[in-house]
């Protein structure tokens, strides 16, 4: 069942217990004295003391951080470990799924006021060799903050990640999964419904480690001016999504992984119509398509070019448009890079197996370099992203972490897949002459 949410935050913004029972009364037929006590504690937000509401673990941790920063108690910390048991954030079912107080809690997540600009929120595994690179090409683009999301590491990169924490460059959750929900729809599902922290941010972008956004000229590498661009021209703040459409980095189906960031590896793309988002936090409600937001009722989703697109048809579409900005993403790598991953996909168990790619993919969804494709990255945001990664680096313990990641790739790999198994698998799938 859902509710009227555009209503609700009005009664909560009127701190009107009356309009707020009209709205949540659907929610609370079954579960009136609930009702009673989400009224009087949102209607009279913050609360004072302890409320009396039974909640469950995970609705409560974040009702009790968000009422100590109301009262100015000062930081709770959240969890850092998203169990099993809360599979519940993958909302397979989107909020018509929610229970009365998934509702609640985010009425009360509505009460903070975004006071900083953008932040990115991610999921990685076993992505320590990127890191460094994400990081700094985000941080050059002026995201302020990532909130990221593991599960399951074994290159080295939880050691990393907890440095770059304690020096707030980013907050990092260990996500618990199983075969039953899809890593990412959870993880994008707590940040979405339990991480206050994200709401201190108006705009926030869902992008994996392979996925780098280069904004458009007109924009200077600058998330603030393209955001600044899209108020301009929906002044009302009727805009509540942008869509960046990939372009896609393909390696002349390269064995082996050479040094070097991957914007300098890979200059080689074709268009690709899929995409991935930027919302105004406030304006979602699932991100469970993890391509596509779903955004209040009459909050619009723009492409890049700041037009309005229609979600409900996005799946027909086949032309990407980049006249704001590509989101380059590089899926193939090296054959050395794509056996990492590939091994990822396949931990994750059967009802998973949409991640486990086999090893035929690397060269179908590979491409030649060719003079007629050659999209390198700019290199006045090359240059910025190395000096970022050189500041990050000298953070004490970055660079040793870094480096030493870096020189156990090669045994990670002969433990997911053995030298000469990895090369046989190379020729047994390769195509002569790559798919275009």
């Amino acid at each position: 069942m859902t509710i009227d949410f555009l209503a609700a935050r009005a009664a909560l913004a009127a701190h009107s217990p009356h309009a707020l029972r009209a709205v949540l009364a659907p929610l609370g037929a079954d579960h009136p004295e609930q009702l009673d006590h989400w009224v009087n504690l949102l209607a009279h937000w913050p609360p004072n003391g302890p409320d009396q509401l039974v909640l469950e673990p995970a609705w409560r941790a974040c009702l009790d951080r968000l009422a100590r920063q109301a009262r100015g108690d000062g930081p709770a910390v959240m969890p850092t470990q998203i169990p099993a048991e809360w599979n519940f954030l993958a909302d397979i079912g989107g909020a018509q799924s929610w229970d009365f107080d998934q509702w609640g809690t985010r009425l009360a997540l509505d009460t903070v006021h975004a006071t900083r600009r953008a932040a990115i929120v991610g999921t990685m595994r076993n992505d320590g060799i990127y890191l460094l690179e994400w990081l700094a090409h985000y941080r050059v683009l002026g995201f302020e903050h990532f909130f990221i999301y593991t599960n399951d590491n074994c290159d080295g990169s939880d050691a990393l990640l907890a440095c770059l924490a304690d020096h707030q460059v980013l907050t990092v959750f260990e996500n618990v999964i199983d075969a039953r929900v899809p890593p990412e729809v959870k993880a994008f599902g707590h940040a979405l419904s339990l991480l206050p922290a994200l709401r201190d941010y108006e705009w926030a972008a869902f992008v994996d480690s392979d996925e780098f956004l280069v904004l458009a000229p007109d924009h200077h590498h600058q998330i603030g001016q393209f955001i600044a661009a899209l108020e301009a021209r929906y002044p009302n703040k009727s805009a509540g999504g942008v869509l960046f459409d990939w372009l896609w980095y393909v390696s002349d189906s390269v064995f082996e992984r050479q040094p070097g960031l991957l914007c300098e590896r890979f200059q080689h793309a074709r268009p690709h119509w899929l995409a991935k988002c930027l919302v105004r936090v406030r304006d979602v409600l699932s991100m469970r398509r993890q391509h596509y937001p779903e955004l209040l009722p009459g909050r619009l989703t723009l492409d890049s070019g700041l037009n309005p697109v229609d979600l409900a048809r996005i799946d027909d579409r086949r032309v990407a448009e980049y006249a704001g900005g590509t989101l380059n993403h590089y899926w193939p790598k090296s054959f050395q890079e794509f056996a990492i991953k590939k091994a990822r996909g396949a931990s994750l168990g059967a009802k998973q197996a949409v991640y486990d790619r086999p090893y035929g993919k690397f060269f179908e969804w590979n491409g030649r370099a060719r003079p007629e494709n050659h999209r390198p990255m700019p290199a006045e945001l090359i240059a910025q992203v190395h000096a970022e990664i050189a500041r990050l680096r000298a953070l004490p313990g970055v660079a040793e972490l870094a480096d030493r990641i870096n020189v156990a790739f090669p045994v990670l790999l002969e433990r997911l897949c053995p030298p000469a198994t990895l090369r046989q698998h190379y020729w047994n799938n390769r195509r002569p002459e790559g798919p275009l």
